[in-house]
């Protein structure tokens, strides 16, 4: 993959995550403790998703992409 069709996808994969990032909190508003923990763990599952599936492929191509670094 191109340098900048790279850059782009990871600033939308970045902004996936913030997002979810921020929904997660939210959740501590739903009463139901089951109902809480059934969206949390979604919540959980799409942030892997997200790394694993799109950001860790184009870190690989490119490794100057990963945020942590």
């Amino acid at each position: 993959m191109d340098r900048d069709a790279a850059e782009r996808l990871m600033q939308a994969y970045m902004a996936i995550n913030t997002a979810l990032n921020e929904a997660t909190p939210l959740t501590s508003y739903i009463i139901d403790k089951s109902e809480q923990e059934s969206i949390r763990s979604a919540l959980g599952n799409l942030m892997q998703s997200v790394y694993l599936d799109l950001m860790r492929p184009l870190i690989k191509q490119h490794p100057d992409l990963d945020p942590d670094k």
